[in-house]
């Protein structure tokens, strides 16, 4: 997978920033592949002695080299059981700067919330303003009304890894 030098230089921003204040203790990872920003920091983790886990779907299994140095590593049937398991081990859901993936995930988590399927606070972590855009658009959906003033406020864009800690840990 490549990255433009802007899209390079804000995953790597976002993942050292992680390695100052881990959040939580336990990573839990999803993908681990050698080209997935998710990889460097549970690599970065277990430097630190962070305990591990991992979540893959076998047909990524089978294409990519996964990490069985993780402490744990799930192998599920399709990213629909994957997703199931993240949230099942999930203390909270955290989207650093991604792609397509990262953003489906993480919107999933969150709709999961509202209709009372994830107890997981979720968070988006707007390094260098990357996820504005989006912050934007979920505010938009109060103003239509598509979304409400208290679920939109269960959802947060943050470039603090403290402010980040405490909307989790509240």
């Amino acid at each position: 997978m490549k990255y433009t030098k802007e899209e390079a230089r804000v995953k790597k921003q976002a993942l050292t920033s992680l390695q100052v204040r881990a959040i939580p203790p336990v990573v839990k990872t999803t993908g681990i592949s050698p080209t997935m920003s998710m990889n460097v920091l549970a690599e970065r983790a277990i430097k630190n002695g962070t305990y591990t886990i991992g979540i893959m779907p076998q047909f990524l299994v089978d294409r990519e080299i996964a990490a069985p140095h993780l402490d744990e590593f799930y192998v599920t049937d399709d990213m629909d059981e994957r997703k199931a398991k993240m949230l099942s081990l999930a203390d909270a859901c955290l989207a650093l700067p991604g792609g397509p993936g990262t953003l489906e995930e993480i919107s999933e988590a969150f709709s999961w919330a509202r209709v009372g399927q994830n107890p997981n606070p979720c968070a988006f972590y707007n390094v260098n303003g990357y996820y504005d855009k989006l912050a934007d658009f979920f505010d938009h959906m109060v103003t239509e009304g598509f979304l409400t003033t208290e679920d939109r406020n269960k959802l947060l864009f943050s470039d603090s890894l403290e402010e980040i800690y405490n909307f989790m840990t509240r």
